[in-house]
């Protein structure tokens, strides 16, 4: 019980997390994101490591989080337009690796793809703070809590 209690929890920030992803990727006009960029967020699970790719107007966001040796990869695109430091995200399609679950616990997994599924197609706006190579995302989710999240880019 405690095991499935600890999964629950971890399962919960993880969709917080992807929810949150999905809100603050950015880039395009004046200062430019496109490009890879390591993620972080006070939001994401302790141990989670998340990195965003962006090309035109779309983007891509691969989040690799576990606890207790449950991983799982989550896997998600969407577009997005920044107007002045206006960002707006839309999600798009998110699939879900949960080929290192346990099989006991692999049944928790659908709950969460489905509220990942949910948030498909919903638009999001925030404001976004480009500094060099970092930039700031602030805004709030789709239940109105704070989202802050920070781009650092990858360097090649």
């Amino acid at each position: 019980m405690l095991a499935e209690n600890v999964y629950n929890t971890f399962m919960r920030r993880i969709v917080a997390l992807s929810s949150l992803f999905a809100l603050a990727l950015v880039g395009c006009g004046g200062p430019s994101l496109v490009g890879d960029w390591n993620v972080t967020s006070d939001k994401m699970p302790g141990g989670a490591a998340a990195t965003a790719n962006f090309t035109g107007s779309d983007y891509k966001m691969e989040v690799k989080a576990g606890q207790g040796g449950m991983n799982i990869v989550i896997k998600m695109n969407g577009t997005y337009t920044l107007k002045g430091d206006q960002l707006t995200m839309t999600s798009g399609k998110v699939t879900i690796d949960d080929s290192q679950i346990p099989a006991a616990y692999k049944s928790l997994v659908a709950p969460l793809q489905k509220q990942l599924d949910e948030q498909q197609g919903k638009s999001n706006t925030g404001t976004l703070k480009i500094e060099g190579d970092t930039a700031t995302f602030t805004g709030k989710d789709d239940k109105g809590s704070p989202i802050n999240m920070t781009f650092s880019k990858i360097k090649k």
